[in-house]
């Protein structure tokens, strides 16, 4: 008896260790020693059963955290990479932005001094030498106006004398002359 309980602390030991639960029924009188014996060895059994499966699930309940483990890593290096590509790619457009600010500021102050120095593009020669050629034209276009204007205002008063005088059939009678359209 004495082993028997040994044996029983040791499967109870066993069972609280391997955290199975294994529902007692209370002993009846009529069961033999042999009859618990059968049953204890089925317990230990099923247990040592229950026992050598769950190692595995031991195992893949810790490669499972350890997978979910380095997948938040991932996660967190993924996140540190990006936030670090953001951080560098502000600081490209930072630069970029200043050294077109500083171009434009060049454009802006050579412009001043070119129109400063040369004045204004009307001041190139050949620009120069075009205006002076359009007013010199415009110019004449006016005389020439004033011109065909008085040969009319002429040929009219010619035509009014010759009309008036007695008829001489030497003098062309009519004078027309070409006017502006």
């Amino acid at each position: 008896m004495a082993t028997d309980a040994a044996f029983l602390e040791e499967v109870s030991a066993f069972l609280d260790k391997s955290g199975i639960h294994v529902p007692l029924e209370p002993v009846q009188e009529d069961r033999t020693c042999a009859s618990a014996a059968i049953y204890l060895n089925w317990v230990s059994v099923s247990s040592g059963i229950e026992s050598i499966s769950s190692p595995k699930k031991r195992k893949t309940d810790t490669s499972r955290a350890i997978k979910r483990k380095l997948q938040r890593e991932k996660e967190v290096l993924r996140k540190q990479r990006y936030q670090e590509r953001l951080k560098s790619e502000r600081e490209s457009l930072r630069l970029m932005v200043s050294e077109l600010s500083t171009q434009l500021e060049k454009l802006k102050w050579r412009r001043r001094s070119d129109k400063g120095n040369n004045g204004d593009v009307q001041n190139l020669p050949w620009r120069k030498l075009a205006n002076y050629e359009h007013q010199q034209r415009q110019l004449a276009e006016m005389e020439q106006k004033k011109l065909i204007t008085a040969v009319g205002i002429q040929a009219s008063y010619i035509n009014t004398l010759q009309r008036a005088l007695p008829g001489d059939s030497s003098i062309p009678t009519d004078f027309s002359w070409p006017t502006l359209t």
